[in-house]
């Protein structure tokens, strides 16, 4: 969240969240900018892994569909090949690496799956 100071109508101090820099007049009627610290920061930075979070889990769940229904295909075959199987293996190996990401909440990325 970004915030602005006004006094006199005059901006006097800024918050600038996108840019992570603060602002403010000096007294010579001068603007002086500094990089967010470390403490300013961190909940910017949580909240953008949260974000990266949010999307990896999103991403991981929206592949359940298309893995149930290749996985009931498999089972209608009578009998698989040993691609099919070989195949399979992979599929259910990318599969369980996705679950154990989510149930892990290592959803630093989708890596395997």
């Amino acid at each position: 969240m970004s915030a602005r100071t006004y006094s006199g109508g005059l901006l006097v101090e800024e918050w600038d969240d996108d840019a992570r820099t603060y602002g403010w007049a000096d007294a010579d009627g001068g603007w002086q900018t500094r990089a967010y610290d470390e403490d300013e920061a961190a909940p910017l930075v949580e909240a953008d892994k949260e974000d990266a979070q949010e999307s990896t889990r999103a991403s991981l769940l929206e592949k359940v569909d298309a893995a149930i229904e290749a996985d009931l295909a498999y089972l209608e075959l009578s009998p698989p090949t040993t691609a099919q199987a070989v195949a399979q293996v992979a599929r259910l190996t990318r599969q369980t690496v996705a679950l154990l990401r989510l149930v892990a909440q290592r959803l630093d990325d989708t890596s395997g799956t």
